[in-house]
């Protein structure tokens, strides 16, 4: 079992109410992708490939950014990877495909409200 580093609280709370800040902001430049390609679904997909490469140099510059991709191709070869974490990835993908195609049609805030 390996062990996790924990960030303390003081940096971990207001992290998350970061996050939580932003996702309305997603969603508002995610629809107007979606509404300047004519495809919400292009829009999902440009939003998402441009957080997998931000990501993937983030995690590449820390040594334990490198390490995890050496154990997810490890567990990918050796088909120890839980299909649920490729679920989560997907539900995550429908959650921005919806935000690309409803945000301009009800508005970021009934959106936030149906999706909490």
């Amino acid at each position: 079992m390996t062990s996790h580093q924990k960030i303390p609280a003081v940096i971990g709370i207001p992290l998350a109410v970061l996050a939580g800040l932003v996702i309305p902001v997603q969603g508002r430049i995610n629809a107007a992708l979606g509404t300047r390609l004519h495809d919400g679904m292009a829009a999902a997909v440009v939003s998402f490939t441009t957080g997998l490469v931000v990501m993937a140099v983030i995690s590449l510059v820390f040594p334990r950014g490198r390490q995890g991709f050496k154990a997810m191709g490890t567990s990918l070869k050796n088909r120890a990877f839980p299909r649920w974490f490729v679920l989560a990835g997907m539900v995550g993908g429908l959650f921005v495909l919806a935000q690309g195609v409803t945000v301009t049609l009800i508005g970021i805030a009934l959106f936030t409200v149906a999706a909490v």
